[in-house]
């Protein structure tokens, strides 16, 4: 009895790690799949907040976004960048609204494009303003005065372009002046100031000239040979010898009438 009870406890002692092992993995393989469902549920929550926050994003950039229509060709930009100038047409939310295409949902303009590629560089440019090399710029300057970019614009593409602001000009009081003035100015305003534009230069090319052909050698000698003779005449001591041949010579009067006409036209 005693072998038999000593074997008995023997193999329960034996049998008692074996029994343990299955309940050890047992709590092993939950722990597994507990950590495995939190990792995914948690993994779920951050791709679903990830996507919520593109979502909301792409929300927001497609409300930001603005299609602006100029003669058929659209363009696309932001409402903030535009409302960083809130005193332009394009800035101002009431003033745009104008030209708003609720069926295109877009806003349209009929201006010219090549001057709108530019003046949308000013927007996204911070303020930088520049002149297509193939637009006049009267055209561009028209077009600035359109989308009320301000002053600062202009002087801008004044300083640039070199311009400088017309001076203010008071025209004479009586009307007869007015219009010589005004012809003299502007030669290519009318016939009449045409041909007092072609006497004024016909003249000149006179004067100069006869300056010219005063100092040849030939007609330089007559008009000092008739001087001799005149000083050859006996004359008191407090005459003064004045060659009168210099004032009846044919170059001394045309100079004179070209003198005269070029102080009066000044």
């Amino acid at each position: 009895m005693c072998h038999q009870s000593n074997y008995h406890e023997n193999q329960s002692i034996k049998m008692n790690p074996i029994n343990n092992q299955p309940s050890s993995s047992k709590q092993k393989s939950f722990q597994h799949k507990f950590i495995r469902q939190v990792v995914i549920t948690t993994s779920d929550s951050l791709i679903r907040v990830n996507r919520n926050y593109h979502n909301s994003l792409s929300t927001k950039t497609k409300r930001d976004r603005i299609t602006i229509n100029v003669s058929g060709k659209r363009y696309q930009t932001y409402v903030s960048t535009l409302e960083n100038y809130p005193n332009t047409l394009l800035g101002n939310k009431q003033k745009r609204m104008y030209y708003w295409n609720e069926q295109e949902n877009e806003l349209f303009f009929d201006r010219h494009r090549t001057c709108f590629e530019a003046i949308l560089y000013y927007y996204q440019s911070n303020g930088r303003l520049r002149r297509p090399d193939y637009v006049s710029l009267d055209t561009f300057l028209e077009e600035i005065s359109f989308f009320d970019l301000g002053p600062q614009a202009i002087s801008q593409i004044h300083q640039l372009e070199n311009v400088s602001i017309i001076k203010h000009i008071d025209l004479p009081n009586w009307s007869w002046r007015r219009y010589i003035w005004f012809y003299l100015e502007y030669p290519q305003h009318s016939i009449c100031a045409r041909i007092l534009h072609f006497i004024s230069m016909s003249i000149t090319l006179v004067f100069g000239m006869t300056l010219a052909i005063e100092t040849l050698p030939k007609y330089n000698k007559q008009c000092y040979n008739l001087c001799e003779k005149e000083e050859n005449i006996t004359l008191s001591t407090n005459d003064i010898p004045i060659c009168s041949a210099r004032f009846s010579s044919p170059f001394f009067i045309i100079q004179t009438i070209c003198v005269s006409y070029l102080t009066i036209e000044f």
